[in-house]
């Protein structure tokens, strides 16, 4: 399994919203998945998580409003080759699939993917996915 975040999204309190890194790869092993509160991130991945949340909120604008529920969010990368070109050109970007309700009566909206590749984001994903970000030091 490739590291993901998985958030547990609070309709009411995007800062309230559960992280959880699953997959992180430490040693020859798989970490079990390891869990934070967004109001609990450090103040400068707090900081991109706000921007992450309203740039979210901009998409697919309607009258009656939805709220997220779920979110998965996966590194891929992506190669690019141009037409009649033998250059290609590779980044990485997240995919993220987010599941949704409509607000005003709680049913289930078609789900949204969307894909970021700015580097703050990027480095958002490689900060909660690394196995440093979660072992405590007990020296």
């Amino acid at each position: 399994m490739n590291p993901q975040l998985q958030i547990t999204c609070h309709a009411s309190d995007w800062d309230a919203s559960a992280i959880t890194a699953v997959g992180v790869p430490y040693e020859q092993r798989i970490l079990q998945p390891r869990t934070i509160e967004a109001h609990n991130l450090p103040s400068e991945l707090f900081a991109i998580w706000r921007q992450a949340v309203q740039y979210f909120r901009t998409l697919d604008p309607t009258p009656d409003g939805w709220t997220a529920t779920h979110i998965t969010v996966e590194k891929e990368e992506i190669i690019l080759q141009l037409p009649d070109e033998e250059i290609t050109a590779q980044h990485m970007q997240l995919r993220c699939s987010i599941d949704r309700i409509w607000t005003s009566d709680g049913t289930t909206a078609p789900p949204i993917t969307q894909c970021l590749n700015t580097a703050e984001m990027l480095a958002f994903f490689d900060t909660l996915t690394a196995p440093e970000f979660w072992m405590v030091d007990t020296h």
